[in-house]
């Protein structure tokens, strides 16, 4: 993308936008600190100047490239998956870099940016549901209040993951309920899961997020059913083969019993009267038995 334009989705306060010329002058009658970024941006140098924060010192000036601060904003939106289309909230100073990024990322990225004045509490009259928003610890910790959506989070979380199951939720401090709540959530050690909310090394917070599977049994076991039907059919039509087999086995044995048996049969038959005729045969040929007249006129 290049620097002198912006995404062709990208909108600012609801505002669409065909040239950067358009776009600077409506920033000139929103916020001359933002009509002065936006001209920088869109001029023909390679590099920008930003403030730091002053989180870790003195605030100071750097230079960046504009080609390093593109790439890390298609970087933050693949990995968090807001592309085109998605809807943000920038609450930061745009004198500092956190507010240019967000601003920067809805130019390269094609985000519908919604731009408040900063303050501590940023969601205090906001009613509009957003994807996307950077704040800094003290302004989540005082939009606490303000997280009534986080069901559509944990919605939305569950649908990334593949999961359909009814869940309650509630939000705890101190391991003390707040009113962030649903209506019918109760900590259950066996089916509850809890992570902890705002984890940072400048600020510390109890707040704890707790999600209610009380449907955890269920769910497993509908998403098991299918695979343990088709295993009990393949295994039932194992057991049916190995028993047909094994019927087929006994019968061509028992068959090959049987004709064995009616061979030896038949063998023993034709040999009892060939073994007599022989035997009388051999009588008839001795010479002690010949000569007797009785036998002679019986021949």
């Amino acid at each position: 993308m290049k620097t002198n334009s912006f995404h062709t989705s990208f909108q600012l306060n609801g505002k669409v936008f065909s040239s950067s010329k358009e776009l600077i002058l409506y920033a000139e009658s929103f916020s001359k600190e933002l009509a002065f970024f936006l001209k920088e941006w869109f001029a023909k140098d390679s590099f920008i100047t930003v403030k730091t924060s002053g989180s870790t010192g003195k605030p100071k000036d750097i230079q960046l490239q504009k080609e390093f601060i593109i790439n890390s904003a298609f970087t933050t939106g693949h990995f968090f998956n807001v592309l085109e289309n998605t809807t943000a909230l920038c609450c930061l100073p745009i004198a500092f870099i956190a507010g240019k990024m967000m601003l920067i990322r809805a130019l390269t990225l094609g985000w519908h940016l919604d731009i408040v004045l900063p303050s501590s509490e940023p969601l205090k009259t906001i009613e509009k549901h957003y994807d996307f928003s950077a704040m800094v610890p003290l302004q989540v910790v005082n939009s606490i209040d303000k997280l009534y959506l986080i069901k559509q989070l944990i919605n939305k979380q569950l649908e990334e993951l593949g999961l359909s199951t009814n869940f309650e939720y509630a939000v705890y401090s101190n391991n003390l309920a707040t009113k962030i709540r649903s209506r019918n959530f109760t900590l259950d050690p066996t089916s509850t899961y809890g992570v902890p909310l705002f984890v940072n090394d400048d600020i510390k917070t109890n707040f704890q997020l707790y999600v209610n599977f009380s449907d955890k049994e269920k769910f497993v076991l509908s998403s098991i059913m299918v695979m343990a039907i088709l295993s009990i059919l393949f295994t039932g039509v194992i057991i049916l083969t190995y028993a047909s087999a094994l019927r087929q086995l006994l019968k061509q044995r028992q068959i090959s019993q049987i004709k064995t048996d009616f061979i030896n049969n038949m063998t023993h038959e034709f040999k009892t009267p060939i073994a007599t005729i022989n035997l009388a045969l051999d009588a008839l040929k001795n010479p002690k038995v010949f000569d007797k007249a009785t036998f002679t006129s019986l021949s």
